[in-house]
């Protein structure tokens, strides 16, 4: 086994006066809040559960800090920075290392590597956007993400709960769901004005075709962009889905729904029942 090379641990003040030696400031624009404190970061890298030589993806790196810590777990660390500047740094400090870098938006990033785990502070500002992306193109076997609170409330929430919408059905079809760690403001430079907290996600063992996929996305999106309006309502009038009203009527019945029920009391699961149930009557 190869031995991990070791970083040296950062405290706020070393955030900010390593900012200030490169003539680097956060970017608002682009959601950057530094996560400092090394406590953190290991637990955040240890619930990731990584094994020698798992592949590991890390998106938004920054100045480091929780990369330290997953490169002390494995060989095969690919970090994703869009940022010029800490993209720069960062090719620096890891210049002797086996870590892969990408200067990269990782929205727009392709590869056709395959990642164990995905571990990541992500950018609030375009979370979810990221979170599926993880999801849909890499699928890795767990991810664990740092989150605005509010979001993660929502990801942990359950069919009749009032935090339950469309990013809760969506990630909760192939990943359960497990609170981590709530995280205090005061761990990042600058401080964020949300609440933050910690999600593990373990990949569940179901199996959809990429048309089922598409068209559970239809459906989820369709009946929460009614919400409160009564499900078949919901999927015949939506202008995410060109469906005639018997067909979703079918749907509806062949998956064993209440049509009078609404988006926020019907499970992942029985959503797929419907998606599924759809492409059949096609």
């Amino acid at each position: 086994m190869m031995l991990k090379k070791k970083y040296v641990s950062m405290n706020r003040k070393d955030v900010i006066g390593l900012l200030n030696s490169r003539s680097l400031s956060p970017l608002k624009k682009l959601g950057q809040n530094f996560l400092w404190n090394s406590a953190i970061t290991s637990q955040i890298a240890a619930a990731a559960d990584i094994k020698d030589n798992e592949s590991v993806i890390e998106i938004g790196p920054g100045l480091g800090a929780l990369s330290d810590e997953l490169a002390k777990l494995t060989n095969d660390l690919t970090l994703v920075e869009l940022d010029k500047g800490l993209f720069s740094f960062l090719s620096e400090k890891y210049s002797s290392s086996s870590i892969k870098l990408v200067h990269s938006d990782f929205l727009k990033y392709e590869s056709s590597a395959k990642y164990d785990k995905a571990v990541s502070n992500l950018p609030y500002y375009c979370a979810s956007e990221i979170l599926f992306k993880i999801i849909e193109d890499y699928h890795p076997e767990i991810i664990v993400i740092m989150l605005q609170k509010e979001m993660a409330e929502r990801i942990l929430s359950h069919a009749g709960d009032d935090s339950y919408g469309a990013l809760t059905a969506s990630v909760s079809l192939l990943y359960t769901a497990e609170n981590v760690m709530s995280v205090a403001a005061d761990n990042f430079y600058p401080e964020p004005d949300v609440k933050s907290a910690v999600l593990k996600l373990i990949r569940k063992n179901a199996d959809y075709t990429k048309e089922e996929r598409e068209m559970f996305r239809s459906a989820v999106k369709s009946a929460f962009w009614g919400r409160r309006k009564r499900i078949l309502k919901s999927l015949t009038d939506s202008p995410h889905m060109s469906i005639e009203k018997s067909r979703v009527m079918s749907a509806l019945e062949k998956s064993g729904i209440d049509p009078n029920k609404r988006a926020e009391e019907i499970s992942p699961e029985e959503f797929m029942n419907i998606a599924r149930a759809i492409i059949e009557k096609q």
